[in-house]
C-alpha cells in the first residue's frame, strides 16, 4: 500500500499544528501509513504525544526518492522541500513544488490561498491547522471533529507555568513585566514556575534579578515530552505565540495566550476548544510584521492586568473588562476554528466594520472554495450594507474598478507590476493578493485573467445582492 507523505519542515509549533491533519488522514484514508518529514530535533521530542506516524528526518531524502506514494502534502515554504515534492514519485501532489526547470508552482486552491497572506493576512480568519488540511481532507470529516478541551485541577493546586520565550522579540513580554506578575501572583497565594528552552536562560536569571525572589526556574532543563509532563501539574500556562504554547493545548494544559506582536491569534492562535487568547484593542493588531522599532500592542499588556485574568481565570470568577485588551476563548464555527468574544464580555469590535469585512472575506472564501453555499456570504454583505452603507459602496464600487483594471490588463496585454496586489485599498486586498499569485502560478496566462474575472465578478454578485 502507497503511504502518504507529508513535509513539515518549519518550527515547532508547526508541527505541532500538523497533528490534527495526521488524525485526519486516518479518518479519511483508513490503513493508509502517513509518513512524516520533519526536523529531527523537533519531532524526537513530540513523538510521545503525536499521532502515530512515520518520522523521517531530512537527512534521509535519498530514501524517500526510492519509495512512490499515493498523495504528497508539503507545508514548508522552504525551497528543498518543494524541490523535493517535485522529485518523489506520487500519484497527487499538494503544496509547493519545482517543476523539471526548477520552478516553483503550488498545487492545491487552499495552499495557494494560504500563500497569498503573505505580508497580508489582516483579513485572513482561517487556521493554519485547517489550512493544512482543507485540499485533502473531506469538509465534513473536518466539521465533525470534536476536540477535548482543557481538563480542570483541583484549585488547592498552586502552580502557574510562564513560558518566557518566543521565536521573535516583539513577540514577548519583558523580563520585567514576567517579574512583576510573578510577584503578583505570590501575593495572591500561587507559586509561578518559569519554563523556556535554553534561549530562556538569561531571561530567566534576569526575571529572577528583577524579582528579588528565588523561583522555581526550569528553564533550559526539560525535553518537550517532560514539559508535557510537567504541564499536568499546572493550573495554567500563560505565554507568548510560541511552540510550547500549541504543545500545552494538544495535551490538555489550559493556555492563557499572550497574543502580542506580529501574530495573527485567528492563524496561529491555540487550536483546541477552551483556551483564552488576549490582544491589543489597537489598530494595528493582528499585522505579519511590526513597522515600529518597539511593538506598541506590548503596552496594553500591564502585568496587574494580567495577574488579574489569570486569578479571575482559575477561581472561576466572572471576567471584567479589560481596558486596552480584547479577550477571546477558542472555540469552533462552521466546523473549523473560531475565537469567539470571552462569554459575558460585551465588546464592540465584534459589531466592528472591520469584523464584518474579515468575515466578508471568510464567508466568501469558504463559498468559492466550496465548503458552503453563497447564501452566508450575501447575509454579511447586507449586515455591511445596512449598518456601514458608505463603505459597502467603497468595497462594490472597488470590485468594478478592479474588474475594469483587470479588463484593460486583458485588453492590453500588459504586464503586471510586482506590487500591483498592494496599489489597491486593504478592504480589497485580500483578493488582490490571490490573483496576483494565482496570475504567477499560471504563468500569468490569458486563461487565468479570464478565470479571475469570473472570480470578481462572484465577488460582485454576492456584495450587491438584494
Amino acid at each position: 500500500m502507497k503511504p502518504i507523505l507529508v513535509l513539515q519542515m518549519q518550527r515547532m509549533g508547526d508541527l505541532i499544528l500538523s497533528f490534527p491533519l495526521f488524525l485526519w488522514l486516518f479518518r479519511t484514508y483508513p490503513g493508509v501509513p502517513v509518513w512524516t518529514v520533519a526536523e529531527k530535533v523537533f519531532f524526537r521530542d513530540l513523538m510521545p504525544v503525536s499521532p502515530e506516524v512515520v518520522y523521517i528526518p531530512w537527512d534521509n531524502y535519498d530514501f524517500i526518492l526510492k519509495k512512490k506514494f499515493f498523495l504528497v502534502i508539503n507545508l514548508s515554504h522552504r525551497r528543498e522541500a518543494a524541490w523535493l515534492t517535485g522529485k518523489v514519485d506520487a500519484e497527487k501532489k499538494i503544496g509547493p513544488y519545482l517543476d523539471e526547470n526548477g520552478c516553483r508552482y503550488i498545487a492545491g486552491k487552499w495552499q495557494l490561498y494560504r500563500a497569498s497572506l503573505v505580508h497580508n493576512n489582516r483579513h485572513n480568519r482561517f487556521h493554519w491547522a485547517d489550512l493544512n488540511a482543507l485540499d485533502v481532507v473531506p469538509y465534513e470529516v473536518i466539521q465533525k471533529t470534536i476536540w477535548p478541551g482543557p481538563r480542570g485541577l483541583p484549585r488547592t493546586e498552586k502552580k502557574v507555568g510562564l513560558f518566557l520565550g518566543a521565536s521573535e522579540k516583539s513577540k514577548r513580554p519583558s523580563s520585567r513585566f514576567w517579574a512583576m506578575l510573578a510577584r503578583q501572583l505570590i501575593k495572591e497565594g500561587f507559586r509561578p514556575v518559569l519554563l523556556g528552552g535554553t534561549l530562556e536562560k538569561d531571561l530567566a536569571e534576569r526575571v529572577k534579578s528583577v524579582l528579588g525572589i528565588n523561583l522555581l526556574d526550569l528553564t533550559g532543563k526539560l525535553t518537550l515530552s517532560q514539559l508535557a509532563k510537567i504541564g499536568q501539574t499546572l493550573q495554567l500556562f500563560v505565554t507568548p505565540d510560541t511552540g510550547p504554547m500549541h504543545l500545552a493545548a494538544w495535551t490538555g494544559l489550559r493556555v492563557l495566550n499572550l497574543s502580542m506582536g506580529p501574530v495573527n491569534p485567528w492563524e496561529t492562535g491555540p487550536y483546541q476548544p477552551g483556551h483564552i487568547v488576549t490582544s491589543a484593542r489597537i489598530s494595528c493588531s493582528f499585522c505579519w510584521q511590526c513597522k515600529f522599532n518597539v511593538a506598541l500592542c506590548k503596552s496594553k499588556f500591564h502585568p496587574r492586568k494580567i495577574n488579574g485574568l489569570v486569578i479571575q481565570l482559575i477561581r472561576g470568577n466572572d471576567i471584567e473588562e479589560i481596558n486596552g485588551l480584547r479577550l477571546y476563548v477558542s472555540g469552533r464555527k462552521e466546523g473549523l476554528y473560531h475565537l469567539a468574544p470571552y462569554p459575558l464580555l460585551r465588546t464592540s469590535y465584534f459589531d466592528s466594520v472591520s469584523h464584518l469585512l474579515n468575515d466578508l472575506w471568510y464567508y466568501f472564501w469558504g463559498y468559492y472554495f466550496g465548503l458552503w453555499n453563497e447564501e452566508k456570504v450575501i447575509d454579511i454583505a447586507k449586515k455591511l450594507q445596512n449598518e456601514y452603507d458608505l463603505i459597502h459602496q467603497r468595497f462594490v464600487r472597488y470590485v468594478s474598478l478592479l474588474l475594469h483594471k483587470i479588463n484593460r490588463l486583458i485588453k492590453s496585454n500588459q504586464v503586471v507590476s510586482v506590487d500591483f496586489w498592494g496599489c489597491f485599498p486593504p478592504m480589497l486586498r485580500p483578493i488582490t493578493s490571490y490573483l496576483q499569485v494565482f496570475w504567477q502560478n499560471c504563468d500569468f496566462s490569458a486563461q487565468s485573467f479570464k478565470d479571475s474575472l469570473q472570480l470578481l465578478e462572484k465577488v460582485y454578485a454576492v456584495a450587491c445582492k438584494k
